[in-house]
């Protein structure tokens, strides 16, 4: 989980109070709603989603009021309750107007409690409330920490943990070095992630399906997904088909780059 999702259901209803008199004690001890009769603490549904009760005081009044929400499940959240359900959390309000609401909201993200941090792949995620994931930073291969656009020197190099304005995120690093031909010129290259350095306006294949060019200033950008053993390059969001196989190339929701291959009929 990147945000949480809110299903709300209202039901406006005011509880029901009647006094009752001239009439017989077993006469009094039912609520009448709707076409029948209720017993005194009966609970039944309403509108598959409001749970009512029967309540009968000692004088004979008698009064209908929603007592709690029902999941689809079937459990039962109390009103100005809540419950945890896998991994959403419930709650049964009552709004200042008196309408009853039944809110849904994430309680983890994809099994991590709120406030927990996790690593997955070369990015550190934290659970922030309402389920929604936030990057905290990227980790490089010997485990350093580099905040989200922030960067770190390490061994010569300044490793940078970029994340652009569409959600992509990149590692990547750079390292300045004096030229030998002409004194005092300064040039910026590229740092893949074997620490091999690549020069300004190069391109390269990493992890077999990347490709990956060093642009002005040292930045290292995808440029799309390669498939190595055709030379196939499909462009980051695209799909190709290629005979009888579907190659993906696409950003996830962390702004990870994710390549697949399958069937053309399949999804990838």
């Amino acid at each position: 989980m990147l945000s949480s999702s809110f299903f709300p259901q209202r039901l406006s209803f005011l509880p029901i109070l009647v006094l009752l008199a001239g009439i017989s004690l077993s006469e009094a001890s039912v609520c009448r709603y709707g076409k029948g009769t209720q017993q005194n603490g009966e609970k039944w549904l309403e509108k598959n989603l409001f749970v009512m009760q029967c309540k009968v005081e000692s004088n004979g009044a008698w009064k209908v009021e929603v007592v709690g929400c029902r999941l689809p499940s079937g459990t039962d959240v109390p009103l100005n309750g809540s419950v945890e359900e896998n991994d959403s959390q419930w709650n049964c309000t009552v709004g200042q107007d008196g309408t009853i609401l039944l809110q849904q909201g994430s309680t983890k993200c994809d099994g991590h409690d709120v406030g927990t941090r996790w690593v997955d792949r070369a990015f550190e995620l934290e659970c922030r409330s309402g389920g929604i994931q936030k990057l905290v930073s990227c980790i490089s291969d010997d485990g350093t920490k580099i905040p989200v656009n922030g960067s770190v020197r390490k061994n010569g190099f300044n490793l940078t943990c970029q994340q652009f304005s569409n959600g992509t995120v990149i590692l990547h690093g750079t390292k300045t070095v004096n030229a030998q031909s002409r004194t005092g010129e300064v040039i910026m290259k590229c740092l893949d992630e074997k620490n091999n350095a690549h020069d300004i306006g190069t391109w390269w294949i990493e992890n077999e399906r990347f490709n990956k060019t060093c642009n002005r200033n040292g930045v290292v950008e995808i440029a799309n997904c390669y498939v190595d053993k055709d030379g196939i390059r499909v462009p980051i969001g695209g799909v190709l088909i290629v005979g009888n196989v579907k190659y993906s190339c696409e950003m996830t929701d962390q702004g990870t780059i994710r390549f697949t291959a399958g069937p053309k009929d399949a999804a990838l």
